[in-house]
């Protein structure tokens, strides 16, 4: 019995040096438009990195000026990832997210953190037209593309 507690805990504590984010969405929030957010995190936006991920917007209403965008961390939402306003577009490329901080949960949590990007989209008259959520799990060290 000791035997497999030892080959749990090893494998337990293997698993919290690796980094990564999941690619696939675990929370979508439902809106008329289907408006919506893709995205993959890779090496260069993470760790505190200032380089935001391209992000593809699908359904983006047509009355879009701007995007205001927050990204958080849901275990430690008072540490700022980064939040801003953008001229309106479908694809945000990559660095384009001034104030940008890339997820960094800490190596001692072995089951990562929640982190939600959130997308408002806004019309002329600055009012909220449509709101796009991803949320993703993130871990440290995985060997990401």
């Amino acid at each position: 019995m000791n035997y497999i507690k030892l080959i749990l805990i090893v494998l337990v504590v293997s698993m919290i040096g690796l980094v990564g984010c999941s690619s696939k969405n675990i929370e979508m929030s439902p809106n008329k438009s289907n408006f919506s957010i893709d995205f993959k995190w890779s090496k260069r936006n993470m760790c505190n990195s200032t380089i935001s991920p391209k992000i593809i917007l699908n359904n983006l209403p047509s009355e879009t000026v701007r995007l205001q965008w927050s990204l958080k961390d849901l275990q430690v939402p008072q540490y700022n990832h980064g939040s801003g306003s953008i001229k309106a577009m479908a694809i945000i490329q990559e660095g384009t997210l001034k104030g940008y901080r890339g997820p960094c949960p800490p190596s001692t949590s072995a089951l990562g953190h929640f982190y939600r990007f959130t997308i408002k989209a806004i019309n002329v008259n600055g009012k909220t037209i449509g709101i796009a959520k991803k949320k993703i799990r993130c871990k440290r060290y995985i060997d990401m593309k």
